[in-house]
């Protein structure tokens, strides 16, 4: 059993598609990264997972139950954060965070040290008694997440969480949800347009692309197949022709882009420095390069779009 998961999920709006026979499957315990541009149909499939548009046709479910059917008491394990996050704007950071614990109808003895807690790791514990109206909009984000999560709910859907947040931000996000996922066996759902970040702490992720899901798997199968190469630099622009010349008459693919030789193939590498080592071109850096989330994500979408376009015409 899929602790988030959707079977044939289809909405149409009108002559409009946004969902296409979507089969969504998120193992217990995962950061899924649910990828895909603006529009293409992340927050539709969210907002069906958790009952606020019903589907054309299809199930949408979580933790094994049909979310039409569930009872309300069920709500209580799912936290979510879907587009901008609201908040009074006249009470302090730790105000709105206790009348939200108090709605998800946390112990009172709980309610202070669980804020603390999501305070530090957040680092909002300086803006604990601002008002809200004062904080930046990274901040105001994070009580978003905050509220998100206080109920430290099994299953956790996240829409574009990261907007606004600085570098520092993302980092104090990223290690939060991990260790929801590690330590509490929590399962998310996140969307984001920063596939860098994303990146460093998926576990599984998900292409969407025109409201149907074109890719899904696994993190370390992505990385399995995704194309790795060997970028090297030369002392001169002498010598970074000459190798080239020398790669080519010896079969090795090869290519020159911004003053470095790229070379594909890293499996024969080390046959590829004797090569050069024994016709005296020695280069002054190896590094290897690998195309990450967000190239991988792009070459999705340039096939996804050709074969979109061929069949509308």
């Amino acid at each position: 059993m899929y602790a988030i998961e959707t079977k044939h999920l289809n909405k149409q709006y009108d002559k409009f598609q946004a969902l296409n026979d979507v089969n969504l499957q998120v193992p217990k315990g995962s950061i899924y990264g649910f990828i895909g541009l603006n529009g293409a149909g992340k927050t539709t499939t969210m907002r069906t997972l958790l009952n606020m548009i019903r589907p054309s046709s299809g199930t949408a479910m979580l933790l094994g139950e049909d979310v039409r059917k569930v009872s309300s008491n069920f709500w209580n394990k799912v936290g979510y954060l879907i587009e901008t996050p609201q908040s009074y704007s006249s009470l302090t950071t730790y105000e709105n965070l206790e009348i939200y614990a108090q709605l998800r109808e946390i112990p009172r003895h709980e309610l202070k040290p669980r804020i603390d807690q999501f305070l530090e790791e957040l680092q909002l514990t300086p803006y604990r008694d601002k008002p809200v109206k004062e904080l930046s909009l990274g901040n105001r984000q994070k009580i978003g997440i905050v509220k998100a999560l206080i109920h430290r709910p099994e299953i956790l859907l996240l829409d574009e969480p990261t907007n606004g947040l600085d570098p520092q931000g993302l980092n104090q996000v990223r290690l939060l949800l991990q260790r929801l996922a590690h330590d509490e066996g929590a399962t998310i759902l996140i969307s984001s347009h920063i596939l860098a970040e994303m990146e460093q702490m998926l576990t599984h992720i998900g292409v969407l692309s025109h409201g149907k899901l074109i890719e899904q798997e696994s993190y370390s199968d992505f990385t399995n197949h995704i194309e790795q190469q060997v970028v090297a630099s030369f002392q001169n622009n002498e010598e970074l022709i000459a190798a080239h010349g020398l790669l080519d008459n010896n079969g090795i693919i090869n290519s020159i882009n911004n003053n470095n030789l790229v070379i594909p193939d890293i499996k024969n590498i080390r046959s590829t420095i004797s090569l050069l080592t024994n016709h005296s071109i020695i280069p002054t850096s190896w590094h290897p390069n690998s195309n990450g989330l967000e190239e991988y994500f792009l070459n999705l979408l340039d096939e996804e779009e050709s074969s979109h376009e061929f069949k509308l015409n």
